[in-house]
């Protein structure tokens, strides 16, 4: 739902993908794993019973080894998948919150 309680939009209907999500086979990631198959273009490749998938892996592995961080970051990160990140919500309440819990408990102590 959006903010008026219309519908699950936002507030610009004219962003709505009206086709929906694409059939199985139009996807990019679809083309992309279909061309993956295919063999190398013999003149491109020394090795000529290659597919381009197993060719774009070479090129990366290569990088890598000769030092590009990018290639050595993005290898990582599919090898042993990304470092889980912590992000701190805290905004400082926390302290507060003791202080006034513990003012209260003095309050009673002392009432009592």
């Amino acid at each position: 739902m959006n903010k008026s309680g219309k519908g699950g939009f936002g507030t610009r209907p004219e962003t709505i993908n009206r086709r929906g999500r694409p059939k199985k086979g139009e996807t990019y990631t679809d083309l992309l794993i279909e061309m993956g198959k295919r063999p190398v273009d013999p003149s491109l490749s020394k090795d000529k019973q290659i597919t381009i998938k197993e060719a774009i892996i070479r090129k990366t592995i290569k990088l890598a080894l000769e030092g590009d961080v990018s290639m050595l970051k993005y290898l990582f990160d599919r090898i042993d998948g990304k470092p889980r990140e912590t992000i701190d919500i805290s905004d400082g309440r926390e302290d507060k919150l003791d202080v006034i819990i513990q003012k209260i408990n003095e309050k009673s102590q002392e009432a009592e």
